[in-house]
């Protein structure tokens, strides 16, 4: 497991550290820890592939908040925030913080991280549906699904591991789909919540910028049903599957 730290009070990165290392003994586990003070390297860290990337909220004369919009844009990586104040705690929620640790940092609460980190990667790879590609049928977790687009009478299928064309129709994909997690905003797209960067007041935006009109009749009932999933996905109260 690759862990990112971003944090310019050297103690406060030393105490994580030293849990993390307990939670690794404790645990049996390999974890990777780098160390950054600043914001500097940012390009190596969006990069690299992360598991978790723990960002103080009040760097040096930077915003970790900001900093985590970037991160988003390029990798949907698992990010912890570090602060002091909670003031900054509606804004972590809009950029789908796994979880949000007040200091002082306490071994405890590095041992919630985990175990909400544990409980997503279970969730990543519980429900998983067939897909007719061809004259075959590819099963993949529905969770791996970014979004799918209809292109004539083929459905492309936008997945983490690449592209998939199929004759389905976007009903019967949709059908498939758990609605906690997937929304159609209208006629030619089904999209994954998390795959949303940003609801405008006509328009999805996903993370690779593609923007998505929204069915006139729906928008309300949309924007509320995806700041429920971020709310419920940051409880942990969302349920996959049937």
């Amino acid at each position: 497991m690759k862990i990112c730290i971003l944090e310019d009070v050297e103690k406060d990165a030393k105490v994580l550290i030293e849990g993390l290392r307990q939670y690794e003994k404790e645990n049996q586990t390999h974890l990777e820890i780098d160390y950054f003070r600043n914001s500097e390297k940012l390009s190596d860290i969006l990069n690299d592939h992360y598991d978790l990337v723990f960002l103080d909220i009040y760097l040096d004369k930077e915003n970790g908040i900001e900093i985590a919009r970037k991160i988003r844009e390029y990798q949907d990586v698992n990010i912890v925030f570090l602060t002091s104040s909670n003031e900054f705690a509606l804004d972590a929620f809009e950029v789908r913080a796994l979880h949000y640790i007040l200091k002082p940092i306490n071994g405890k609460q590095i041992q919630e991280v985990m175990r909400r980190y544990k409980r997503q990667q279970k969730i990543e790879d519980t429900k998983q549906i067939k897909i007719k590609v061809g004259h075959s049928e590819v099963i993949l977790p529905e969770s791996h699904i970014s979004y799918i687009e209809k292109e004539g009478k083929v459905a492309l299928i936008h997945t983490k591991q690449g592209l998939l064309r199929s004759y389905s129709t976007l009903e019967v994909l949709y059908e498939q789909l758990s609605p906690t997690l997937f929304t159609r905003p209208q006629r030619s797209y089904i999209v994954n919540y998390n795959f949303i960067l940003e609801v405008k007041t006509s328009v999805l935006v996903l993370k690779n910028h593609l923007e998505i009109s929204m069915n006139r009749k729906i928008r309300s009932k949309l924007k509320n049903d995806y700041y429920d999933y971020l709310f419920n996905d940051v409880r942990g109260d969302i349920k996959y599957g049937n």
